[in-house]
């Protein structure tokens, strides 16, 4: 896993405006969850490629400094620096919009809709967690979807993602 970590770290810095729209894809498929209540099956491992590009997103890409302070700011001897851009990232809708924020987006904070900033230690788990409630809102296949809710919730509380067979056993006995 470490190697891969490596290599993917070095993708996001060697190819900063590609990885940067992968990113804003991943966001695409993932308000694509957050929108819908059905679901095919087979979209799961959309959503599944998506949340993992974003998490690994988060973990591994190097976060630009803050913006340096303006001229004006240090006229005046003020001791703050300038507040980072935020960027909605799945809410850009415009091609020209997505293209200039991949070219030249390093120094914007990146927020998601039902998840905040994906910056800062809690990212990680808001965003495993409204993938969670997204899951579970899932009308369509909803077994399906209920037993990858949980394990979002068990990589929420740090544990090793496991199957279980209840939620699927549940689901054809209420159809029986």
């Amino acid at each position: 896993m470490a190697g891969f970590k490596k290599k993917f770290r070095e993708f996001l810095e060697r190819n900063e405006a590609q990885s940067r729209k992968c990113l804003w894809h991943a966001a695409c498929i993932y308000r694509l969850v957050q929108t819908s209540r059905h679901l095919a099956s087979y979209d799961m491992f959309s959503v599944g490629v998506a949340v993992c590009y974003i998490i690994l997103y988060i973990d591994l890409r190097q976060v630009e400094s803050q913006p340096s302070q303006t001229p004006a700011d240090t006229n005046f001897g003020l001791s703050y620096t300038a507040r980072r851009r935020i960027v909605r990232l799945d809410q850009l809708s415009s091609r020209e919009d997505v293209e200039n924020w991949a070219r030249s987006g390093g120094d914007a904070d990146i927020h998601l809709t039902n998840v905040g900033i994906l910056h800062g230690p809690d990212s990680l788990v808001r965003l495993l967690r409204a993938t969670e409630k997204a899951l579970l809102r899932q009308v369509a296949w909803s077994a399906f979807f209920r037993a990858w809710a949980r394990n979002m919730a068990q990589l929420v509380h740090g544990e090793k993602p496991t199957l279980h067979t209840d939620d699927y056993n549940e689901a054809e006995e209420r159809v029986s």
